[in-house]
């Protein structure tokens, strides 16, 4: 149905998601509010009188007396001030741009609301999948980060929202998309390539952090769940070591050692900075067994890298918080090569060892960095 209000200016259609607006008003009392610049600098707030709304039991009718009577009171404050005027929707155009009014309005429809809270509840649950399966299976994380991609392309488009597409960084990463499309087509295997191309996707993450971590409680409690996450996988990496000895080199669930070794050195510093910058003494009962758990792991995955990444991520983050506890990086490194076994001891000295006596290929390393030859 639609509602054709002859005002002073065009006639006016309204359409059916108006009608409910109005239909939604008709159970409360209703005013209009305006506001006007009567000086410079200066701006008043005007409240309208009470607007009488019709209640008949004729639905039809009072949509329609209702409609005449909201836009009344509009056209009088207009003709009031006609320099303050300014429509900003699609009310005044012609067949063309009512059908375009009508699709940006349905957004707003209780249809249309359901649909996006039911997006909503999928994006986030597939983002608290992401950061479950971020230490445990590569796979399943990545299925889950692109499930919540659609679920979110799909709400952008219902909403018509465009700011959430961050147009500065899509362009470089449709580019960068294009091409790896058309690198996949022209592969040798193309089928294979066509696997490796759900990697892509992984920079798309940070339109779901931007756009749904968007509060502080939040962001903390998918920091908490991942630490937790990281803590039972670093049990069962441990559990590895006494099952096959301590010169093996744990790897949790991961095919590789070294990608274990990388996801446990990241969120053993989201846990370092939460016992840092959250004081809450709830949190620190179990977050410090948690970091101590997650390092004694990141230790018995021998990877020297992730080791580095470790002090110097640390290095950062107690100086963010207070310059005198970079005393506490080399003095907290000699405690703990005193306590390791001797097997993780000779692996740590080999990072600076020139001689060959814990690493014998270090000398050739040395010099072919200092020489800049592969």
């Amino acid at each position: 149905m639609r509602v054709f209000r002859w005002s002073f200016l065009a006639p006016a259609p309204i359409l059916r998601e108006v009608q409910h607006c109005w239909l939604c008003a008709l159970d409360v009392p209703s005013s209009a509010v305006f506001s006007c610049a009567p000086a410079k600098d200066v701006i008043d707030c005007v409240f309208s009188q009470e607007i009488p709304v019709r209640r008949t039991g004729n639905l039809q009718q009072d949509i329609v007396e209702n409609t005449r009577v909201f836009t009344h009171v509009i056209e009088s404050y207009v003709r009031r001030y006609p320099d303050h005027w300014f429509w900003l929707h699609r009310r005044w155009q012609a067949a063309v741009g009512l059908v375009r009014g009508y699709c940006y309005m349905l957004v707003h429809s209780d249809r249309s609301h359901r649909i996006q809270q039911i997006l909503e509840r999928v994006i986030v649950g597939a983002l608290f999948v992401y950061v479950v399966c971020s230490v445990i299976s590569i796979s399943a994380m990545q299925t889950a980060y692109i499930l919540a991609l659609v679920a979110w392309a799909i709400r952008v488009y219902l909403q018509g929202d465009t700011r959430q597409l961050r147009l500065p960084l899509l362009m470089p990463f449709s580019a960068f998309l294009l091409a790896s499309v058309l690198a996949t087509i022209l592969a040798v295997e193309p089928f294979e390539s066509l696997i490796e191309l759900r990697n892509v996707f992984e920079a798309l993450v940070f339109y779901l952090i931007v756009n749904q971590v968007t509060t502080e409680e939040r962001a903390t409690t998918l920091v908490r769940v991942l630490v937790a996450t990281t803590t039972i996988m670093a049990l069962y990496g441990l559990s590895q070591s006494f099952t096959y000895g301590i010169n093996f080199r744990v790897r949790g669930t991961m095919d590789s050692k070294m990608t274990f070794a990388g996801l446990l050195m990241l969120v053993d510093l989201m846990a370092v900075a939460q016992v840092l910058f959250r004081t809450h003494r709830r949190q620190l009962v179990w977050m410090i067994p948690a970091l101590l758990l997650i390092t004694a792991a990141l230790l018995m995955t021998q990877t020297r890298s992730a080791w580095c990444g470790l002090i110097a991520g640390c290095c950062v983050i107690f100086g963010l918080h207070k310059k005198v506890l970079l005393l506490a990086v080399p003095l907290g490194a000699l405690v703990v090569l005193l306590l390791v076994p001797q097997t993780i001891k000779i692996r740590a000295l080999s990072i600076v060892d020139q001689t060959g006596h814990y690493r014998p290929g270090a000398p050739l390393h040395v010099v072919q960095w200092r020489t800049h030859h592969p």
